[in-house]
């Protein structure tokens, strides 16, 4: 699977799903939402992501992306 790690993930998730063989791109830093969004999109990944933003569908339609998988992780 091709998944784009948003820069609120943090990076060991990068090897970890690496080492289980999937092609992973890291999200530059900096980048809005909307560009994230676009990237991901372009890129035909999965974005994987901390910012519950990206489930706001009337901005970011079901229809057009491959997926959003939104990491809530306990302190």
């Amino acid at each position: 699977m091709k998944f784009l790690l948003d820069e609120n993930v943090h990076r060991d998730i990068s090897y970890f799903l690496k080492d289980l063989g999937h092609d992973v791109l890291l999200c530059p830093k900096g980048i809005e939402n909307g560009e994230v969004f676009n990237l991901a999109i372009k890129e035909k990944r999965i974005l994987i992501t901390r910012d519950a933003d990206f489930l706001e569908t009337y901005v970011y339609p079901r229809e057009n992306h491959f997926g959003i998988l939104l990491m809530r992780i306990a302190s």
